[in-house]
């Protein structure tokens, strides 16, 4: 997954979790893991009682972690059937799911007013709001920018999406004015090649899960719905 693939570490631990769960649920017979009597039934049976717990969006990650494992399994021989054939697709229409209420510019700016500027973290929970808020990036995105990816002299931002694909974005002096702010500051250990760093020993980079938790933040302190 890693090397053929090119798969982030965090959708190849995503992958193996399903891996993990499907094997114990459905090919442990007496207690040993039997995976060569797998059937189609035994794949029916797992992604019925996974979709019926998770959203559209989400069912259809677990056909593909499916997918991939039972792939694997036919390939290197311990598996007799071509299993993944028997993976069927999930539906999931375009627009047939009810849009999020769109977020009005004056509740976006409450939010950026609601962050404190100021101290270590305040300052680096503002430029990642601002990030967020003016470029729309996800919270992946801005867990992997980089240093080198804000150029200063175009005026330009490189942002890192899912399948190694990158996107130049122009960068806004809102933005830009944010990120010297937080950089101004010093963010720790020399050599950090990530834009944004824990503020807390041991000092690396931050995790996409502390971006939903700076807006969470910011929408209690605007009186405003998570989001």
């Amino acid at each position: 997954m890693l090397r053929e693939r090119g798969l982030a570490p965090a959708t190849v631990v995503r992958y193996e979790n399903t891996a993990r769960r499907f094997l114990r649920e459905q090919a442990v017979v007496d207690g040993v893991l039997l995976p060569s009597a797998l059937t189609g039934a035994d794949v029916s049976t797992f992604l019925l009682r996974e979709c019926r717990r998770v959203s559209a969006g989400s069912a259809k990650g677990r056909v593909a972690e499916l997918r991939s494992v039972l792939r694997f399994l036919y390939l290197q021989g311990i598996t007799p059937l071509r299993l993944g054939t028997a993976v069927p697709p999930v539906g999931g229409w375009r627009l047939a799911a009810l849009p999020p209420p769109a977020l009005a510019a004056t509740d976006v700016q409450r939010l950026l007013d609601s962050t404190d500027s100021g101290g270590d973290v305040g300052v680096r929970d503002f430029a990642i709001m601002v990030l967020v808020a003016r470029l729309g990036l996800r919270s992946i995105e801005v867990a992997r920018l980089e240093l080198r990816d804000v150029n200063w002299r175009a005026g330009e931002i490189t942002v890192r999406g899912k399948g190694r694909r990158q996107d130049q974005l122009p960068l806004p002096a809102e933005v830009g004015e944010a990120l010297v702010a937080y950089l101004s500051r010093g963010r720790g250990p020399q050599g950090a090649r990530h834009l944004f760093l824990t503020c807390r020993a041991p000092r690396g980079p931050i995790r996409a899960d502390l971006v939903g938790d700076v807006v969470e933040r910011a929408c209690l302190r605007a009186g405003l719905p998570r989001m």
